[in-house]
């Protein structure tokens, strides 16, 4: 069996424009025995670094508002690090990450919106 995020919605009641909120995400990891706890904000450099060293990718959940005024919700999961300069120098370390339709991206850590699928998005919780 595959276990897509489009399983996991369907799954866990998810609605597929609102997305999980990090306890949801959670418990998803957790089903299927992967130990994850939840940082209820934008998780920091130290803890990135000590996930991706471990082999032990992350998730970063963030939301948006269209135009419309509708809160939007969207997941995706940090796989990798790198420091441009040196590990002190904010704004020259780079985050990447997968997107669950397929596409990888980057950004600096600094970064206070990520632009994704024709949205801003604010990173506001991180299941790790």
């Amino acid at each position: 069996m595959l276990v897509t995020p489009k399983f996991l919605a369907d799954k866990y009641n998810i609605d597929y424009d609102i997305g999980a909120n990090t306890y949801q995400v959670k418990t998803c990891l957790n089903d299927y025995n992967l130990s994850y706890g939840i940082y209820y904000a934008r998780l920091p450099w130290a803890k990135i670094k000590t996930n991706i060293n471990a082999d032990k990718p992350f998730v970063i959940c963030m939301k948006a508002t269209k135009d419309s005024g509708e809160i939007v919700g969207h997941s995706i999961t940090g796989y990798g690090y790198s420091c441009f300069l040196n590990d002190t120098s904010t704004g020259m370390r780079a985050i990447y990450a997968w997107d669950s339709n397929g596409s990888h991206i980057s950004f600096l850590d600094t970064m206070t919106v990520i632009n994704l699928g024709g949205y801003s998005y604010k990173w506001f919780g991180s299941v790790y």
